[in-house]
């Protein structure tokens, strides 16, 4: 998956405003598709409680959105933005809990990426992994992207994080895209199992021979790294690619890299089995996804059953 073709794009209005999370998230999706001006922007807006017809029931209606001019205000606005960038984009109003209509329109008009905005650091934003974007990573059928706020004037890192799996291939495929879209920095990254040094050294085996067996180990997943990324174009990368293969757990192994390569964007693989809906992301993201501090994308295995159903 080297581009998309149709991104949704959560539209969250809060007190008849856009907010800016809300607004970075768009910005994100705008500037991907403008890079291929075939690609439609979906901007679904879902609010539990009715549009309010006047300011007056809207003061009765703590949970509207806004009024229906207000709404359409922002809505035209945006549409209006993503022509001037030569991009098409379409509204879309549902009412009902918002992770859940955001994926029955990925359904019903067959998206390929969901861009969703939440806030900065703190309690409240390992509250919002844990309810909408959580729900939305674990059940949506198409890779979801998760914007926070990004230091301005800097240039994105975007770290791809791959298993050697079949995902893997897609995290480094979009990872590629993405950074060519972003005009940033690419970072490959694999972690290798941990070495039992402990249980080695206790059948005999040398520091010397254990460190040869390091060693090795991280040779031949550089090789390999090396190897998948000849396949794609790395070169038209305006801010450089750079391979990292660390021994240890996956997910300390990103947070650690995330804060010493100054990440913007980690893109990840999650679990999950054919015919299985629902499954949850595995231990691995679990852990790692409320301690990031940047944005994440996480890409489904091929053959995820999403456990949302569109009526017919």
């Amino acid at each position: 998956m080297s581009s998309f073709r149709r991104i949704l794009v959560g539209i969250d209005v809060v007190d008849g405003e856009l907010p800016a999370a809300t607004r970075q998230a768009f910005e994100s999706a705008l500037k991907l598709a403008a890079v291929d001006h075939s690609v439609e922007l979906i901007l679904l807006t879902v609010t539990n409680a009715p549009v309010a017809d006047t300011e007056a029931f809207l003061t009765a209606e703590e949970n509207a959105v806004g009024t229906q001019g207000t709404l359409a205000r922002i809505q035209s606005e945006l549409v209006d933005q993503a022509k001037e960038a030569g991009v098409a984009a379409s509204t879309r109003l549902a009412f009902g809990k918002s992770w859940y209509e955001i994926i029955r329109e990925v359904i019903k008009s067959d998206c390929d990426l969901v861009v969703v905005g939440t806030r900065g650091k703190g309690t409240a934003e390992r509250m919002l992994f844990g309810s909408t974007c959580m729900k939305l990573l674990r059940n949506c059928p198409c890779p979801v992207w998760v914007t926070r706020p990004e230091p301005e004037g800097e240039i994105p890192v975007i770290l791809a994080a791959d298993d050697f799996s079949r995902t893997g291939e897609s995290v480094l495929e979009i990872g590629v895209h993405l950074a060519r879209a972003m005009e940033g920095r690419f970072l490959a990254m694999h972690s290798t199992p941990s070495i039992k040094e402990n249980a080695l050294l206790r059948t005999g085996v040398s520091d010397t021979d254990v460190a040869e067996q390091r060693a090795s180990m991280r040779a031949e997943a550089e090789q390999q790294l090396t190897n998948r990324l000849a396949h794609l174009d790395v070169r038209t990368i305006s801010g450089g690619t750079k391979i990292r293969v660390v021994a240890g757990a996956a997910d300390l192994a990103i947070e650690e890299a995330v804060r010493e390569e100054h990440v913007s964007l980690v893109v990840m693989g999650t679990l999950g089995r054919a015919g299985i809906p629902g499954l949850l992301l595995g231990n691995t993201a679990e852990r790692l996804l409320p301690l990031l501090s940047c944005s994440v994308l996480a890409v489904k295995p091929e053959g995820f059953v999403s456990p949302v159903q569109v009526d017919e």
